[in-house]
């Protein structure tokens, strides 16, 4: 369900929201319901009861997304009666401007090879579709391990990496290239916060990290300009 919501006073301090107008986005089951034990843990990346059934990063990406919009998300739940999880989000009431498709600039194609490094199946398949339309030759990986395997035996132009994988992550992956293979130009994204590398040493990493969701343009502008410019 959804509803315009005018948030103010003692709920906005609840919800640790500024006052103002906001959409409320409700999803309500009424399946099993979530343990206390574990309601505040459904946030954390990796955490998931579903064993190998599931990566646990779903509702992280969720949460980045929600926080970096400005608003918020609740959940609340009882066993045995269901869930509901509750977005908050800045209501826009401005007009939007039209994009006119034919005026998209050529200097957003190329013809490097660029290496997909996503543990994400479908959105490492929606970027390498992306990138292939735009002229780029493609390879991709599915885990830092399989990505390194990839580089000793291929030319490539461009890293585009996600930061948060299992056993190796990006930036644990982009310090071996870039020591091993330095030429090779760096792009990290990431569904959600970056606190946890807060203290890397590549300032230049974290300073161009791309949070997901992107749009086309925008990834495609910062991979043109890494190729043509970057180091």
């Amino acid at each position: 369900s959804t509803c315009n919501k005018a948030i103010t006073g003692v709920d906005a301090t609840q919800l640790g929201l500024p006052n103002g107008d906001y959409v409320q986005i409700s999803f309500v089951d009424t399946g099993c319901g979530i343990d206390n034990t574990i309601k505040d843990k459904v946030f954390d990346p990796f955490f998931s009861t579903k064993g190998e059934r599931g990566t646990g990063l779903g509702l992280s990406q969720v949460f980045g997304f929600v926080q970096r919009s400005g608003g918020t998300i609740k959940v609340y739940s009882k066993l045995d009666q269901g869930s509901e999880f509750v977005l908050y989000l800045p209501r826009h009431s401005g007009t939007t401007s039209s994009i006119n498709h034919s005026e998209i600039s050529t200097e957003l194609y190329g013809t490097e090879t660029i290496l997909v490094v996503d543990d994400e199946e479908a959105l490492r398949n929606l970027c390498t579709t992306l990138l292939q339309k735009r002229g780029y030759h493609t390879l991709s990986a599915g885990s830092g391990a399989q990505a390194l395997e990839i580089l000793a035996s291929e030319h490539i132009d461009l890293m585009l990496s996600d930061v948060i994988m299992p056993e190796m992550d990006g930036y644990q992956l982009a310090d071996f290239v870039r020591t091993k293979y330095p030429k090779v130009k760096i792009q990290l994204v990431s569904g959600f916060s970056d606190d946890k590398h807060i203290s890397h040493k590549d300032e230049e990493l974290r300073s161009r990290l791309m949070h997901k969701p992107y749009d086309a343009d925008s990834l495609l502008k910062v991979i043109r300009e890494l190729l043509n410019n970057g180091k």
